[in-house]
């Protein structure tokens, strides 16, 4: 018997498509607030979400995604228990049974001590971001160490701060900053998400992790915007600045995630609502995450990526050194392309491959060795887009289509890169929006072209850049 038989109560309540399709999701939740101390009752709170998903509309269009067409997999609500380590045993056993079996796994609380189990069934080097009022560093709370207010430090004590991200704390006592302080760890200010930098700031700490573990206390909102929690704060965030920095998250994978610390006693349904819409964008973003060619290229591919960025790490040298390699390959593959001869298009791909590869490498190369900087992302922007107009000139060169064709296309893949580069410019990261980024584009050039379409290659650039190019716009347009 697994331990999801054992412990779960299989009992679902979430409304899904009763098909056979795999699971985009599975989701179980903890009715359990045994450690609270000021307003109990967050036990009730995976069934009222639940609920409230049930009842909101569950089409995403910000990312293409339609939750009334796809399997959440509900699982049930854990079985009951008023004893903190039995909670916490029970989490971790069924999560770490559950993590190898899904695209994502979401858990429903009940209150946030239920993290201390969930997240530590996660490899060490998952990237670990939490939204909370609360630092929850306490040694303890009440007379006890496994307590909602400490369950962070005793993460911390285990496997370090490393990886962890903790955002919108407003609400801590000198213990807990101490600590925080001593430790070292990541933080988003109140301060700083007031004056708009929180989507940025969480992009920027996010991008070293392959996999992310999201955790969201709805008391990190202004009981404004979420009466109904275990613990609220006044004077917190707005549920637009929320939404906008989980979005932020878009283009990493996240693997698990948990809402936690809704209370239905104090709530007149919004913060339900939120919570549901919460996990609806979660589960959206992982969906959209997935679709994308490259993504599951790269997901596949993840093994191989790692020995990789180790192998050539090994070698001392600069990540700026392979980014420079790929755009000498991608000189040659412009260069075979231009030349026209019998075989220029086969070998021209091969050439754009192998420039693609090192573009991969380089990424690879300063996350294994930690030399991520500035410097080095702007130098890969830039050379980047030298050599997508160099693959185009080439193309130009040897005749393989129409000239205004490929002027279209390269105008609209430039265009692509110099909305995201603006965006991100005042704070708006559009990365991973659209159907069309720079790698998808070239893959069609390299593969399409082998075959000897090349013509019809650069036409499905122009449709997918010109895609994406609204896409963003659209995107920018929403959010002023």
């Amino acid at each position: 018997m697994s331990f999801s038989d054992l412990y779960l109560t299989n009992s679902p309540k979430l409304i899904s498509p009763s098909d056979n399709s795999e699971p985009v999701a599975k989701l179980f939740g903890i009715p359990f607030d045994s450690t609270h101390s000021y307003k109990p009752g967050c036990r009730f709170g995976p069934d009222v979400i639940r609920d409230a998903f049930n009842n909101i509309e569950i089409f995403m269009p910000e990312f293409g995604v339609d939750l009334e067409q796809v399997n959440i997999q509900d699982l049930g609500n854990l079985e009951h228990t008023v004893v903190a380590q039995n909670m916490i045993d029970m989490v971790r056993k069924t999560t770490s049974e559950l993590k190898d079996t899904s695209n994502q796994l979401i858990i429903l609380g009940g209150e946030h001590s239920l993290t201390y189990g969930s997240y530590m069934s996660y490899p060490k080097d998952t990237g670990y971001v939490v939204f909370d009022a609360h630092y929850d560093l306490r040694d303890e709370y009440a007379g006890t160490k496994l307590s909602h207010a400490a369950y962070l430090r005793r993460i911390i004590e285990e496997r370090g701060s490393e990886n962890i991200i903790h955002v919108g704390a407003r609400a801590y006592v000198k213990e807990e900053l101490e600590f925080l302080t001593e430790h070292n760890v990541k933080t988003i200010s109140d301060s700083e998400i007031r004056i708009g930098d929180g989507p940025k700031l969480l992009q920027k700490m996010t991008e070293k992790f392959e996999n992310l573990y999201v955790s969201i206390d709805l008391d990190v909102l202004d009981p404004a915007f979420a009466p109904g929690v275990g613990n609220p704060e006044a004077i917190g965030i707005t549920s637009r600045e929320l939404y906008d920095m989980v979005v932020s998250l878009k283009n990493s994978r996240i693997k698990a995630a948990d809402i936690v610390e809704l209370n239905p006693t104090f709530d007149n349904g919004s913060t339900a609502s939120l919570a549901a819409r919460l996990m609806s964008i979660i589960i959206s973003m992982n969906i959209k995450w997935g679709n994308s060619l490259l993504n599951n290229l790269r997901d596949s591919l993840k093994p191989a990526l790692e020995k990789i960025g180790k192998t050539f790490a090994a070698t001392g040298l600069s990540p700026n050194v392979f980014t420079g390699i790929g755009l000498a390959l991608a000189f040659v593959a412009s260069i075979i392309y231009g030349i026209g001869t019998e075989y220029s298009l086969i070998l021209g791909g091969l050439a754009l491959l192998a420039s693609g590869f090192f573009d991969i490498v380089d990424g690879q190369v300063a996350r294994y060795a930690n030399k991520m900087s500035k410097s080095g992302g702007f130098l890969d922007s830039v050379f980047d887009k030298i050599a997508e107009v160099a693959i185009f000139f080439g193309i130009l060169l040897g005749n393989y289509t129409e000239p205004y064709l490929v002027f279209i296309a390269i105008t609209l893949s430039l265009l692509v890169s110099y909305a995201r580069a603006k965006a991100d410019a005042v704070g708006i990261p559009l990365q991973g929006i659209g159907i069309g980024e720079r790698a998808e584009r070239l893959l069609v050039i390299a593969i399409i072209g082998m075959i000897g379409f090349m013509e019809i290659a650069v036409i499905i650039v122009i449709i997918i850049a010109g895609i994406t190019l609204a896409q963003r716009i659209a995107v920018l347009a929403k959010k002023h």
